[in-house]
């Protein structure tokens, strides 16, 4: 692989990322990636929780068949502030019964029209962020001034898929574990963060899943004392519109936990806040009938026989074309220390450096700090001959993203 590929991934790429937190994360330069990842057994304990609430993660392709798939992570994101996302309202409104289909649409109604709080999930291809934008958008026509809606996300990177913010940051509560009076205490004495919370009439959160249960009760306690005429009302009258699949990413612990999820469905404040909660059924996206359902049963933690005897037929030798076989670790530090120690078992004669030139501008300084933490491409990069490399970004037809090498060489200059 050619220097110059590993400088531009970073340059053209780190501040507009394509990545999303939490999904598959290439960390260093010897193919190594890592999955933030729940056991079979939580996901399995987790399907159980869900289908006492009515959860039901089965669904139904178009053509009627039963499909099951795991989530795909976006792959795409939306530089543009809310209002140039929303800008579009009035054209959407038009052809907003044609492209929702019937699940879609009563979300939308819920939302849009009867202002209720709603929660909607959905396995992969479903159209859940579809389905948030025309949201989105439907609540800017409806209220017309961007401190009405707040749109969030769990994460930065999921917040900038959406034209929005971290809800962290949206609440003003830092990283959120200082006890609650002290979080009501900072905000109260902060008029800005006062004036956003008894503003916001609509609070939009992507990656739900991702918010622990004690931070969701954290929200609403603050909510109903910052909107003090409203103590008695969950979330101090907030509406709420969540969306996110728990069958996917788990909610991100404390270290001084225990470590077992605490999903936020679990939390006090949910029951009494969300009014309905709706699962897509209809995938637009899948067509392999049998693959989505092998994916689906790993998903749910439920593998059958057949399946594991599917997956274990695939197995053939490695191939000795000198990329190694790709591993996978739970912990982006565990990953980082595997590359690191095999980067230095390689008794190169020459290594090279590279630094990221960034670029991309956000007139939010910290917003495009913490975006920048969150690529998967390294501020700096070292190279060698024989190290194992992989694309993250799209070069050409034959050079895509997840294309795995080995470095041959170096050249000072490099030309398509």
């Amino acid at each position: 692989m050619s220097p110059p590929w590993a400088g531009q991934i970073r340059g053209s790429y780190r501040a507009r990322s394509l990545a999303q937190m939490g999904s598959l994360v290439l960390v260093g330069v010897t193919g190594r990636f890592c999955i933030p990842s729940m056991s079979i057994s939580t996901a399995r304990d987790l399907a159980k929780k869900l289908a006492k609430r009515g959860h039901k993660p089965a669904s139904k392709h178009h053509d009627g068949s039963d499909l099951h798939s795991e989530e795909e992570r976006l792959n795409q994101v939306l530089r543009e502030k809310m209002h140039a996302t929303l800008g579009s309202s009035s054209a959407n409104k038009a052809t907003k019964k044609s492209i929702l289909d019937e699940d879609q649409k009563t979300v939308f109604d819920l939302v849009v029209k009867k202002g209720k709080s709603v929660f909607f999930t959905g396995p992969a291809g479903t159209g859940k962020s579809f389905l948030l934008k025309e949201i989105i958008r439907g609540l800017a026509t409806k209220y017309r001034d961007d401190k009405r809606v707040a749109v969030t996300a769990s994460t930065g990177l999921a917040a900038v898929n959406i034209g929005g913010t971290t809800l962290h940051r949206f609440a003003g509560i830092g990283l959120g574990q200082a006890p609650t009076k002290q979080l009501i205490q900072d905000i109260m004495t902060t008029t800005i963060l006062q004036e956003r919370w008894r503003s916001v009439k609509v609070l939009i959160v992507d990656e739900i899943s991702m918010i622990n249960c004690a931070l969701f009760d954290k929200l609403d306690e603050i909510a109903r004392e910052v909107r003090d005429k409203k103590k008695d009302i969950p979330f101090g009258g907030i509406q709420l519109v969540l969306c996110g699949d728990f069958l996917q990413l788990p909610p991100v612990v404390n270290g001084a936990d225990d470590g077992t999820p605490k999903f936020c469905f679990e939390a006090k404040a949910w029951d009494q806040a969300i009014q309905h909660t709706i699962n897509l059924s209809q995938i637009y996206r899948q067509r392999d009938t049998k693959f989505t359902e092998m994916l689906n049963e790993i998903r749910e933690g439920r593998l059958s026989h057949a399946t594991i005897q599917k997956f274990q037929g695939l197995h053939r030798p490695v191939a000795k074309d000198g990329v190694e076989t790709t591993e996978l670790f739970p912990l982006r530090r565990q990953a980082d220390q595997a590359n690191t120690r095999r980067l230095e078992e390689i008794k190169a004669l020459v290594s090279h450096d590279y630094i990221a030139a960034d670029g991309g501008k956000l007139a939010d300084d910290d917003a495009r700090k913490s975006l920048l933490r969150g690529c998967i491409a390294p501020e700096s990069l070292t190279l060698k001959e024989g190290a194992q490399v992989m694309l993250i970004k799209n070069i050409d037809e034959k050079l895509v993203n997840g294309s795995q090498g080995c470095v041959v060489g170096f050249e000072r200059s490099w030309t398509e």
